[in-house]
């Protein structure tokens, strides 16, 4: 698995398409995954790239190369559980320093963070 520059993409998501099966891309851009017959697709993908679907076909060795992604990452706001469109929020949202954080006294760093 290869990004841009046919570096090693490493920490891809690789899934049996239909299925739950699925599996990461190690430090090298390697995988291996177990599908149920030899004629499946793989839905391949990683931040910043463009999702990939790849038939098999009955193949065990598959080279992929992943395209960087055209979306406009500065419209994606990243949240605790998932993502939303800044234009979806409804709360205020602010940057914070880990030096504001890390100077006060409480044991709990979400404690530190409350009237900011």
């Amino acid at each position: 698995m290869t990004g841009e520059g046919g570096a090693a993409l490493a920490g891809a998501s690789v899934q049996v398409k239909g299925t739950t099966n699925g599996t990461t891309t190690d430090n090298n851009g390697n995988f291996s995954i177990t599908a149920p017959n030899a004629n499946v697709t793989l839905l391949i993908s990683s931040i910043g790239y463009d999702q990939q679907e790849v038939a098999v076909a009955g193949k065990t060795d598959l080279t992929v190369a992943l395209t960087t992604s055209t979306k406009i990452m500065d419209q994606v706001v990243v949240i605790g559980y998932g993502t939303a469109s800044k234009r979806d929020l409804t709360g205020s949202i602010t940057k914070i320093s880990g030096k504001e954080i890390s100077d006060k006294p409480n044991t709990n760093p979400v404690a530190s963070l409350q009237s900011k």
